[in-house]
């Protein structure tokens, strides 16, 4: 019997240009509009002048809340925090990656929630019940896809050295621009490991326990999507058509994670990116390897669908591509440029506590695993990823 419950409230605007229908959106709600974003790329690409001048153009003001950084800290989402309430805006606008939509909904958040952040995390005091419907609306514009964050419900912000996540139906954006203009990334390696989110979101999504057949029909395409176009945008940032599934492939992704859940690989990335700020994307690729070897040497069963699944999808126009789902997954990675090595480096001259790693591991992300990982387990696999 098929089980499942969905709500989706965020509208999605996709295509090419269609940041230019962005005040149909904010008028509704008012005149006054916070833009956060990130680093000086938006700046250097022209993307945040290009939005300025549409707000300006109807008589839409603004201000900037710039500098958000990977793994955003407490810090960062207080001073933000500071600046919505100085700017009495209306809404929010977030442009950037996956961070900064992450900053956004922390910092909309603590307008109207007093207590610390922690307190509001899923873990926290509060969790999930202590967060009201007193949010600002919010328009995300990803310059960048692969996690999801975008339409996401949920915020991950880095506290205290660990990763935390925040959740609420109520942080739902109100809507996401998936603008094909604005995606403007040329970074290989940066379109690589960004990109690679959206793989393991569909990975994670279809392996786990809650995955049904609905979930399924996501996973798939952002899997499907991630090995046949991520490799041709990461070689070639400008070919649209690769730009276009790479950003859908996102969206599958989160629609699958959304209805079924992650798993392993999300929950021992997290404390990587926590303790040693190791990028997302990153991380999950240092451990990936080592679990999906640990699931085929308990004969998972998903696994193996999946494995047939991706020789029907991918052989037709790969003929290269391989029948083991181990082999599969190096095919896909040996076509990017995700690089662990630099940050491996660091980690073996660090000599990380494995016993603090193991422990963290023991997250929410690992509650819809498809089986138990046991300490000892997830402390091997940290070994073998790391030596």
């Amino acid at each position: 019997m098929i089980e499942f419950h969905y709500n989706f409230p965020t509208r999605i605007i996709f295509g090419e240009n269609k940041i230019d229908e962005i005040s149909n959106l904010i008028t509704p709600f008012g005149n006054k509009v916070l833009i956060i974003c990130g680093s000086k790329s938006n700046q250097a690409s022209g993307t945040l002048e290009r939005l300025q001048k549409l707000l300006t153009s109807h008589n839409i003001s603004f201000t900037v809340f710039e500098g958000v950084t990977t793994n955003p800290t407490e810090e960062i989402i207080k001073s933000g925090a500071t600046k919505l309430k100085e700017s009495k805006s209306d809404l929010i606008i977030s442009i950037g990656g996956g961070s900064v939509h992450d900053a956004a909904k922390a910092i909309n958040l603590s307008l109207s929630h007093e207590d610390k952040l922690i307190d509001y995390t899923v873990t926290g005091k509060h969790s999930v019940p202590g967060i009201k419907n007193e949010l600002l609306p919010l328009i995300t514009i990803p310059t960048i896809t692969g996690t999801g964050a975008e339409i996401s419900p949920a915020s991950l912000v880095r506290l205290n050295l660990q990763k935390h996540i925040i959740f609420s139906p109520f942080l739902f954006p109100f809507a996401s621009i998936y603008d094909i203009s604005v995606m403007t990334c040329s970074e290989r390696s940066t379109i690589s490991k960004v990109g690679i989110d959206a793989f393991f979101q569909g990975l994670e999504a279809y392996l786990a326990k809650n995955s049904n057949p609905f979930s399924d029909k996501f996973a798939l395409e952002a899997i499907k999507n991630s090995i046949l176009y991520l490799p041709a945008l990461s070689k070639q940032p400008d070919d649209l058509k690769a730009k276009s599934y790479v950003a859908l492939s996102a969206l599958d992704s989160l629609l699958g994670v959304s209805n079924s859940g992650v798993g392993a690989i999300h929950a021992l990335s997290d404390p990587l990116s926590g303790r040693y700020n190791i990028h997302h994307g990153v991380a999950q690729t240092i451990v990936a390897k080592g679990i999906l070897s640990y699931y085929k040497s308990i004969k998972l069963p998903k696994l193996k669908l999946l494995e047939d699944e991706l020789v029907k999808l991918i052989t037709p126009l790969h003929k290269s591509f391989p029948k083991d789902i181990i082999a599969q997954y190096e095919w896909f990675l040996e076509k990017l440029d995700v690089n662990i090595t630099e940050d491996l480096e660091i980690l073996r001259a660090k000599k990380v506590d494995m016993y603090k790693l193991t422990e963290e591991s023991q997250n929410p992300d690992m509650a819809t695993a498809p089986v138990e990982l046991t300490s000892d387990i997830i402390e091997n696999i940290f070994h073998n990823s790391i030596k």
